[in-house]
């Protein structure tokens, strides 16, 4: 099952568990609607694979609270779903106003991960010439 619409794959053939599901005010309104279950099965998968599941929104909160003419559902319950996914499973989710602005959210991100990934094996490897093993001590 595919879990969402972007990851990564470093050169050293690292995947951090972070996935992102992108969607656009459309699509955030129908996942959240008639999606809703195969959302939360890709969320429950992702949480049992112990993977970080984002919903990167391509619209501000703010339009995301007005009503859609292509949408019956209250805007304040949709609002109220991402914050309940935030607070009771821990599922990010991340307002961008455009398709640009998302993909440089996205993009800078992973660039982010992989810093860090790099520190990380930068730390293990002067842990190892030390004679320590990260999170021994």
């Amino acid at each position: 099952m595919r879990l969402g619409d972007y990851t990564v794959e470093y050169v050293d053939g690292y995947r951090p568990p972070i996935v992102v599901e992108r969607k656009s005010l459309n699509d955030i309104y129908g996942s959240l609607s008639k999606g809703y279950k195969r959302l939360k099965r890709r969320i429950n998968e992702a949480i049992k694979q112990k993977i970080r599941f984002i919903i990167l929104v391509e619209a501000s909160l703010t339009k995301i609270g007005k009503p859609q003419e292509f949408s019956t559902r209250n805007p304040d319950e949709i609002k109220q779903q991402l914050f309940t996914l935030l607070i009771k499973h821990g599922i990010l989710f991340v307002c961008c106003n455009n398709p640009e602005e998302a993909a440089e959210w996205v993009t800078q991100l992973f660039i982010a991960v992989g810093k860090e990934h790099i520190r990380d094996l930068k730390e293990q490897k002067k842990g190892v010439k030390n004679g320590k093993i990260k999170g021994s001590d």
